[in-house]
């Protein structure tokens, strides 16, 4: 199929905005049911007579693919005042459905756990029983098909898929959204094929004219071949694909990916380039936006990149990629910490501080800092960094033995005895803090807890502590 002669651009139909967005977030949180479901009314009945609203009708939903935790009872409250209508149902359905994929991660079957698949399983069931309840009020939710399709892929349930898919058709066959969506259960990872991909884009050419969007179709399958040979490293083979792929249609992700391409590459200016053209043809999607930081860090701009992924989070709070985002670059900079460490402790300060920006409760970064800091004679700082280190993660053993290392120096042995003794109520079978607190009740000159705690130390294993015992006796 030869690309369309004009160009198509992703962004024609009618969008959400993301100050939308917190509107109905915002209603949500504040219980004002009545509005956020006339909101929802007006937008699907707007959809069904017009079905260019197709984005609208789907951002509107994507509010709700949230991890936070509390909005399962707020979801819960609106379907009990509003029992008798499809949005709070829908709306809780996608909750669940975006928690099955926060459970079970998007990494490969093969690397995922058995636990998160019962956890992406558990959430499914839920997710299936707020869907069927939705469609049982209205069976024109496109939403609904969507979902359904991705819970069926993510079973190997492909007869399903094509069914739920077929149905959806008959209500939405100019929907490009739907069969995006079927075409991504039929990815080669997933099991299936770009012939199988072919068929689905060759069954939406007959609505072509009613929605040229459908010539996107055709570029999600040049832009997952792309996804292959970057996969493999070969970058200019990928680049080529994608531009290929936006020849057929100018879709957000094919920017996106290209963009992430370009960064492989080390090109940052034309990354930066295809993530401002994705991010201005889908505002309301968190994706773009991370690559964007990401594109900051490498550039050096530590700055905005930290600006950027705090404003994702505002703009799409619960979201646990940006999460994993942090994750990731945090722990960047503290290796690059690590490395400077053994030659020059002031740069690993500095690159712990990049870590700590990035993600302020990184227990692990306040550790290492703490330990610079002591070691540049900053004790106050020192200090300080240990304290936090504990209080973001209080079974972190080396941030107490660092603090014990710190408050020996000014002999304040009952400060260290606490500590300890606080360690131990978390974790009672710590052979090693039981022989760090019997030296600390030693130098306070309490010799019978001393040999209580070495003897608890030694019987849980620490010969150590059994060597010393055995002096005593």
């Amino acid at each position: 199929m030869k690309p369309p002669s004009v160009k198509v651009c992703g962004t024609s139909k009618p969008t959400l905005s993301n100050q939308d967005r917190k509107d109905f977030r915002n209603l949500l949180e504040s219980e004002q049911f009545d509005p956020l479901t006339k909101a929802a009314t007006e937008i699907q009945t707007t959809f069904e007579s017009d079905p260019s609203y197709e984005y609208k009708v789907q951002d509107f939903f994507n509010v709700f693919a949230t991890a936070l935790p509390q909005y399962e009872g707020l979801l819960d409250a609106w379907v009990q005042y509003t029992p008798s209508h499809f949005a709070p149902y829908l709306a809780r359905g996608h909750y669940y459905y975006n928690k099955a994929w926060e459970s079970r991660g998007h990494k490969f079957a093969a690397e995922t756990s058995s636990e998160q698949f019962r956890g992406m399983r558990l959430f499914f069931q839920k997710a299936s029983k707020d869907i069927d309840a939705a469609l049982a009020i209205n069976p024109r939710l496109l939403t609904a098909y969507i979902i359904r399709i991705g819970i069926h892929n993510a079973e190997g349930e492909k007869n399903e898929e094509e069914a739920v898919f077929n149905k959806g058709r008959s209500f939405f066959p100019s929907s490009f959204l739907l069969y995006k969506t079927m075409l991504w259960s039929r990815l080669p990872r997933w099991g299936g094929s770009y012939a199988e991909m072919n068929r689905i884009a060759m069954q939406a050419f007959d609505h072509i004219r009613t929605n040229p969007e459908l010539y996107m179709l055709f570029g999600e399958i040049y832009a997952d071949q792309a996804w292959g040979f970057r996969k493999k490293e070969q970058y200019p083979r990928a680049i080529a694909l994608y531009s290929k792929a936006i020849s057929y249609g100018e879709h957000y992700s094919f920017f996106e990916e290209r963009g992430r391409t370009y960064v492989y590459m080390k090109d940052y200016d034309k990354a930066l380039e295809d993530a401002n053209q994705s991010i201005s043809l889908r505002p309301v999607i968190a994706s773009p936006y991370r690559l964007r930081a990401t594109i900051f860090m490498e550039k050096g701009d530590l700055n905005s990149a930290v600006q950027e992924i705090s404003s994702v989070e505002a703009l799409f709070p619960g979201d646990p990629e940006t999460q994993q985002w942090r994750d990731w670059a945090a722990k960047r900079f503290l290796n690059q910490g690590h490395t400077a460490f053994k030659t020059d402790l002031e740069q690993a300060v500095a690159r712990y501080d990049v870590a700590i920006d990035i993600k302020p409760q990184y227990a692990e970064a306040l550790y290492w800092r703490g330990v610079a800091h002591s070691k540049l004679n900053k004790t106050d700082l020192a200090y300080s960094d240990i304290k936090q280190s504990i209080k973001y993660n209080p079974r972190h053993f080396q941030s107490y033995k660092m603090l014990d290392f710190l408050l020996a120096s000014q002999q304040k042995w009952d400060e260290i005895v606490e500590n300890w003794n606080e360690f131990l109520t978390l974790e009672p079978n710590n052979a090693e803090a039981y022989l760090e607190r019997a030296g600390a009740y030693r130098h306070k000159g309490e010799m019978k807890n001393a040999l209580a705690d070495l003897k608890q130390a030694c019987d849980l294993g620490k010969e150590d502590a059994c060597k010393i015992l055995k002096q005593y006796q």
